[in-house]
């Protein structure tokens, strides 16, 4: 990212190639999500595990959503929006720009990247079948996870040319003071109130193990584990569904997140996952501006996943 910034900034004023950037941002998105969808399709225990575990998941992680969106609707109108109280980080017509242009046909090109990828994953694994002690599947999925990791290299570089080009925003950024804190507050107390909430929806789980899960943030695999070792691989599975569902919002219906929910939408969904995986797609439906609001959010956040987990662990 840094490597792009400095190539944004030798580059500044020149509107060709930058316009070529903005283009290819959204492409590689989808690239990264027919990877994703690829590993998701092609791991046999998310799969089979789906339809018993994945309607818990889908209640707990619709609840840490709901909870977090509201809370950066909230947030956005007190510290960023108009009532913002002389707050300079974001710029009001660069954010209206970003909510008006976050559109259905982009978020249709991600879903249907990521689905497309499950298909093929599943295919792979269930219908083309290998003879024993074939290499063709592993060789395939770790093909795809390490493609993923540099579809997102390139994604950064991408995002760090479009900052680099922005000649002003370190100005804006330094502006921002505290109050940028309040987004992840937002996130961390929105999850747990929506989580408490839909609780009593989540079969015979208790509420602090629906907290537990919520409060995996998007960090499926850090969250899935110690879940899995203090409360059983049954809540850890759920965790793990549940956390990956959370992130795929976050990646898949950002503009429609901007649209109904303003710029911090995509950030609060995405949790600790902004200041890497999600952070391409914040970048480009809600705003450059936001870039350093998601990757301090990111921070706090991931540091909050083993603290919070651990301790509704202890209730």
């Amino acid at each position: 990212m840094f490597c792009g910034v400095a190539l944004g900034s030798l580059m500044r004023g020149r509107r060709f190639p930058i316009r070529m950037v903005g283009h290819l941002i959204l492409p590689v998105i989808c690239l990264l999500l027919f990877c994703m969808g690829f590993s998701v399709g092609s791991n046999r225990e998310v799969i089979e595990n789906f339809p018993a575990l994945g309607l818990e998941a889908f209640v707990i992680a619709a609840g840490a959503l709901l909870g977090s969106l509201f809370g950066a609707k909230i947030v956005y109108s007190r510290f960023f929006g108009e009532k913002g109280q002389g707050m300079e980080t974001i710029d009001d017509n660069d954010a209206e720009k970003a909510v008006k242009s976050g559109g259905s046909g982009d978020s249709l090109k991600i879903v249907l990247s990521f689905l497309f990828g499950i298909l093929v994953g599943v295919v792979v694994v269930y219908v083309a079948a290998e003879p024993e002690g074939s290499t063709v599947l592993p060789f395939l999925t770790r093909l795809a996870d390490r493609g993923s990791v540099w579809v997102l290299y390139l994604l950064m570089f991408l995002v760090g040319i479009s900052v680099g080009d922005e000649g002003d925003i370190l100005r804006r950024l330094r502006t921002g003071g505290l109050k940028i804190l309040w987004v992840p507050v937002a996130t961390v107390l929105g999850t747990w109130v929506g989580v408490a909430l839909l609780s009593p929806c989540v079969g015979d789980r208790t509420l602090t193990q629906c907290l537990m899960v919520g409060s995996g943030f998007g960090y499926y695999s850090l969250s899935s584990i110690l879940i899995s070792q203090s409360s059983g691989v049954a809540l850890g599975t759920i965790s793990l569904i549940s956390n990956i569902l959370r992130e795929l919002v976050a990646l898949t219906l950002a503009p429609v997140l901007v649209r109904l929910f303003g710029p911090l939408a995509p950030i609060c969904a995405g949790g600790a996952t902004t200041m890497d995986t999600t952070l391409p797609v914040i970048a480009q439906f809600s705003g450059k501006n936001f870039i350093f609001v998601a990757i301090i959010h990111g921070i706090v956040v991931d540091f909050s996943v083993p603290v919070s987990v651990t301790f509704f662990s202890l209730l």
